[in-house]
């Protein structure tokens, strides 16, 4: 429609300020491009930098210092530019521009620095690392378990092993320039599982996910950890007693397991006409109902009646 705006910067007022639209300002700002998420880059022509405003209406100064001309290849603030001007983004968001020193730049990626991140023991975890102008992310000796999407820039796992951590990651672009930044990690056992787990498995066992996952059984007696946890048994320990048993008297049927206190855990018996289902649950236990001992529970529609074909079982579910 025609309709005309300020979209940042103060009309007649130069400056380098980064904030808002509304205060940061710009000094013969010249080219403009814009990335596939809807981000603004200008060639800050008079500040011989190059400037970002995101789709929230920040700006900052995403490389080389306000006042200071150059020609240095590095990335943020230790890059220079003498009067950038011309200013295209390719679908990665890379940018590619042209200054007074009549040469063609690219410019580094920028990796966005994470805050310290926390993650628990067992307990899936997963970061998303961000960047400007990536095209490949990469991280150097991570903590055990955890995997990195070198695409997408997510970080993801089950922490094996309790303690503070600082690794590297890193991005690189299309045209081989990188930035990298440390990024500190610390895992903690807050999970009564998660303890459990550290206890009982060596450093070797709990980097190795088909033993220490929650899925893992490293003793080899078909119950996984999991259960080995929610029923009292120990990983490494062939036990058939911690799992549950089946009674058939002349009352009906019924259930026997171990519970632990664990208010984390849901302790769910279902029954069912076949082995194959449906399953329906007819009990429940969690939160403070977790308290330690042996638990039966009855099947209500074989009250009676042991003619009735019948099937229960136990399911344990956890955060």
């Amino acid at each position: 429609d025609g309709l005309v705006t300020t979209l940042a910067g103060t009309p007649g007022v130069l400056g380098s300020t980064d904030g808002t639209a509304a205060t940061a300002l710009f000094k013969s700002p010249s080219g403009v491009a814009v990335d596939e998420a809807g981000n603004i880059y200008v060639a800050d022509t008079g500040n011989h930098t190059i400037r970002r405003i995101t789709t929230d209406g920040i700006v900052s100064t995403l490389a080389g210092s306000p006042g200071i001309p150059g020609s240095i290849e590095d990335s943020g603030a230790i890059a220079r530019f003498n009067s950038p001007t011309h200013l295209v983004s390719n679908r990665r968001g890379q940018l590619v521009f042209t200054s007074a020193s009549q040469n063609i730049r690219a410019s580094a990626p920028l990796l966005d620095i994470p805050p310290p991140l926390t993650a628990t023991l067992g307990v899936p975890f997963s970061h998303q690392f961000t960047a400007v102008g990536m095209r490949r992310f990469d991280v150097s000796e991570p903590p055990p378990l955890l995997h990195l999407d070198p695409d997408s820039g997510l970080i993801f796992g089950i922490p094996a092993s309790v303690g503070s951590y600082t690794f590297i990651c890193s991005v690189t672009n299309d045209y081989g320039l990188s930035d990298e930044t440390p990024v500190n990690l610390t895992i903690n056992a807050d999970s009564a599982y998660g303890s459990w787990l550290a206890t009982h498995l060596t450093k070797p066992r709990l980097n190795d996910p088909a033993l220490a996952g929650p899925a893992g059984d490293p003793d080899g007696d078909a119950a996984p950890n999991l259960l080995e946890y929610a029923f009292g048994g120990d990983p490494l320990v062939p036990d058939t007693t911690v799992k549950p048993t089946v009674q058939a008297t002349a009352q009906g049927l019924s259930l026997t397991f171990s519970r632990i206190a664990d208010p984390a855990l849901t302790y769910t018996v279902e029954h069912a006409d076949t082995a194959a289902g449906p399953w329906s649950p007819i009990w429940t236990s969690t939160g403070a109902q977790n308290t330690p001992g042996p638990v039966t529970v009855e099947d209500p529609a074989t009250n009676g009646n042991t003619s009735q074909s019948r099937f229960l079982k136990v399911r344990v579910t956890s955060p």
